[in-house]
């Protein structure tokens, strides 16, 4: 099992320069490749209309996602698929798709974090490394990658939440809980996305690890009625 942090019983303060964290990040990166889960999900654009129900997800790091969210019937009501250029959403309900769909969030980050993980898998650079944030959050220490994100652990050696300092005023919040074992490998079953623009919340189920996934799952259908109407970006 994977552990994110070594220590000692009777100690609730841990070193936060501790190299065995960054390692563990490092492993679960290295391990986390692919997923298919089914989970109850929120979608809120800020100021599109709010998406929410049972859904399937599947994705394929780095670049590959796959939503498929079901109606009170068992229906499928829209699709979400992004394959690296670009995000697109098909409304089964308007009988649309919207290609090049403008989700206030960078959609590139998702795969990684829907899974927990920090964007460069621990990976810092010249100078960066842990604080203590014990005056915020007690025991908690924070790591700055490569990427700028910042990767807060507990004292129970898992990733609680990543922050990820971007370019102008948009920060990317991502809170990571409840974790559970799947065949000895601790993975978390809450996470909330938010941008400050729109707001993705996830909260599993069922979960596969690593399962194979073929290419082909990331393609959209073809359109029997309404032609894809592109979005401009706003």
């Amino acid at each position: 099992m994977i552990r994110l942090l070594k220590h000692t019983k009777g100690h609730e303060q841990k070193d936060c320069k501790n190299p065995d964290i960054i390692t563990a990040i490092k492993k679960r990166n290295d391990y986390l490749m692919s997923l298919k889960a089914t989970a109850q999900i929120k979608v809120k654009p800020g100021k599109g209309r709010e998406l929410a129900g049972r859904a399937l997800i599947m994705l394929k790091r780095p670049d590959q996602l796959r939503v498929e969210v079901f109606g009170p019937a068992n229906q499928t009501v829209a699709l979400v698929v992004y394959n690296g250029g670009e995000l697109s959403f098909l409304s089964f309900q308007e009988n649309k798709l919207y290609k090049d769909y403008p989700f206030p969030m960078d959609v590139s980050k998702l795969p990684n974090y829907i899974l927990g993980l920090p964007v460069s898998g621990g990976q810092g650079p010249e100078g960066s490394g842990w604080y203590k944030k014990s005056d915020i959050y007690p025991g908690s220490c924070i790591y700055i990658n490569s990427e700028n994100e910042q990767i807060s652990v507990t004292n129970e050696g898992t990733i609680s939440d990543i922050m990820h300092q971007g370019d102008g005023n948009l920060q990317i919040q991502v809170t990571i809980s409840s974790y559970k074992d799947i065949n000895g490998f601790l993975f978390p079953f809450a996470i909330s996305i938010d941008n400050g623009l729109a707001n993705l919340s996830i909260k599993y189920r069922d979960v596969e690890l690593n399962p194979d996934i073929s290419d082909d799952s990331f393609s959209l259908p073809q359109m029997q009625g309404e032609e894809a109407i592109p979005i401009p970006a706003r």
